[in-house]
């Protein structure tokens, strides 16, 4: 479940989708790419850089076409967490809900 090939699978094929503008199916796939590089830790560290980097360009991408939906706000949460270098949750992306 955790092997870094899975992650790096999840990673993969959600900036596939991304690029596709298939934001609803990238979005979970980025999540759990996410997840399990943040659960590695140690030399996973670039790796979980780079799927925090595609989460933020997600949601920006997802603004762009569709405004007003909130996903501008997770953009900038996920910006402002990869600017301070911060492992997010998933909390995070609800408002800390």
């Amino acid at each position: 479940k955790g092997h870094p090939t899975i992650a790096h699978a999840h990673l993969g094929l959600g900036r596939t989708l991304s690029d596709l503008r298939r934001f609803t199916d990238a979005e979970p796939e980025l999540l759990a790419a996410e997840q399990l590089f943040a659960a590695a830790g140690g030399g996973s560290a670039r790796m979980h850089a780079a799927a925090v980097e595609s989460l933020a360009s997600l949601y920006a991408a997802w603004h762009a076409a569709e405004p007003g939906e909130g996903h501008e706000q997770k953009a900038a949460e996920w910006r402002a967490k990869q600017a301070a270098g911060l492992a997010p949750s998933t909390r995070g992306i609800d408002g800390g809900k």
